[in-house]
């Protein structure tokens, strides 16, 4: 499959092995057609310490289009959710708003044409006594923790990109 075919939909964590001090991690990134790549692999160096390099069918398949290279390493398992979401969201932001208008009640089918002209929704919340006036504008999208994000947002006549 071509590397501009995928698109993340979630990431997936596996452990291969939980023998103490030989401990094997995998982290899969799985696609709209619900094929999984391996993207990271983590391994134990001493006890309680993790280990995390980027894959090579990973690097094969999208190695020009990211931030890692071969060799690339992380040193807690924080940096590499942080990096699997990220690639969840730069997806999503790349090709996904097609996709997440369409079901969106708020947005409608239309709504991909008018990006940035027309806000989309108004966050009415009683917040501890206060009322938010912020206004999301854009097509809204959702990540793999089924949160959804705007392109831009205005608060007191300020607009945010």
């Amino acid at each position: 499959m071509a590397a501009s075919g995928h698109c993340f939909m979630e990431w997936n964590e596996q452990y291969v092995s939980k023998e103490r001090g030989n401990r094997v991690v995998h982290y899969f990134l799985k696609d709209m057609s619900g094929e999984s790549i391996l993207a990271v692999v983590g391994t134990e160096r001493s006890v309680r310490h993790m280990f995390y390099v980027v894959s090579d069918e990973f690097l094969n398949v999208h190695g020009g289009e990211n931030s890692v290279h071969a060799g690339f390493r992380w040193r807690s398992r924080r940096e590499v959710v942080n990096w699997l979401t990220s690639m969840l969201s730069k997806q999503h932001g790349q090709g996904g708003f097609a996709e997440s208008a369409k079901d969106d009640p708020v947005s409608g089918v239309g709504a991909q044409q008018t990006y940035m002209r027309d806000y989309k929704g108004h966050l009415a919340r009683n917040l501890k006594g206060h009322t938010s006036d912020i206004v999301w504008s854009g097509v809204a999208w959702s990540c793999g923790k089924q949160l959804k994000h705007y392109p831009a947002f205005c608060r007191n006549g300020i607009t945010i990109v």
